[in-house]
């Protein structure tokens, strides 16, 4: 099973995939968390970027790198695990390019076309908090160049928009992480 966990910065993706990972294993599935941008090559540079340590190659390049890491993420780990039986539990997939690509001009899809052939998500759920809450938890950590108001406030209106589109459950992770927890394990009848 591949279960996508989606959401703008700050909405606790980081966290809920780790706890559902757990809550997963201890259930006797045997689940890998994974993540976007991987920890693969490209993944690797994308990470640099984001936090200046490389320059930036233009918004169209880096969201294209940002595919090329999914087809290497997708290839290399998320399809041998599922191969294996496991249960993936990944922060990111194609949805979260589209996205950001709208958000700097690029049109969906252009995006989409750059996300060919990847595993189809069994649960595609949205972590989405307040705003307020949203902001409050940027601001407590290390930004990249993606973590400002203005930015996070359109991609938070896009997870909005795509959600009510495909009709993606939406976990409000305003409230406590073990609140947020409990509503996803429901989602996922767990």
């Amino acid at each position: 099973m591949l279960i996508i966990l989606e959401g703008p910065d700050g909405s606790g993706s980081t966290t809920h995939a780790k706890l559902l990972t757990k809550a997963l294993c201890k259930q006797g599935i045997d689940a890998l968390q994974t993540w976007q941008p991987s920890t693969g090559p490209i993944g690797t540079d994308v990470r640099k970027i984001l936090h200046k340590e490389l320059p930036h190659p233009g918004h169209e390049a880096f969201q294209k790198m940002y595919s090329d890491d999914r087809q290497w993420h997708a290839k290399n780990v998320v399809i041998p695990a599922l191969e294996a039986g496991k249960t993936v539990v990944c922060e990111r997939w194609l949805w979260s390019t589209v996205i950001y690509a709208r958000y700097f001009g690029i049109d969906e899809e252009t995006a989409l076309s750059w996300n060919q052939n990847l595993p189809e998500p069994d649960h595609h759920i949205v972590l989405l908090p307040t705003k307020q809450i949203m902001f409050e938890r940027l601001l407590g950590k290390k930004q990249d160049i993606f973590e400002n108001n203005e930015m996070q406030t359109q991609i938070y209106e896009l997870y909005q928009e795509y959600s009510k589109r495909f009709n993606w459950p939406i976990v409000d992770t305003s409230g406590s992480i073990s609140d947020g927890q409990q509503h996803l394990l429901q989602l996922l009848q767990l």
